[in-house]
């Protein structure tokens, strides 16, 4: 949460993907060591995604964006 939209994103190179958890996140290691922090927009009526799919969401991103 909090980061940059991937939907608005575009990737070059080589990409390492780090998912947290919902309840506790990413550690401050991940967070302090990341390039840049992405996030999926959620509407109103969705809390959050289980982090496979959710994962899934963002690796097609990725796939589908890199240049």
């Amino acid at each position: 949460m909090g980061g940059k939209n991937i939907f608005d994103c575009s990737f070059d190179g080589n990409v390492a993907l780090v998912l947290g958890n919902e309840g506790n996140g990413l550690s401050n290691y991940s967070r302090q060591n990341a390039h840049e922090t992405i996030s999926l927009p959620m509407a109103n009526s969705f809390e959050s995604l289980n982090v496979a799919v959710a994962g899934s969401v963002i690796m097609y991103q990725i796939y589908a964006n890199t240049k």
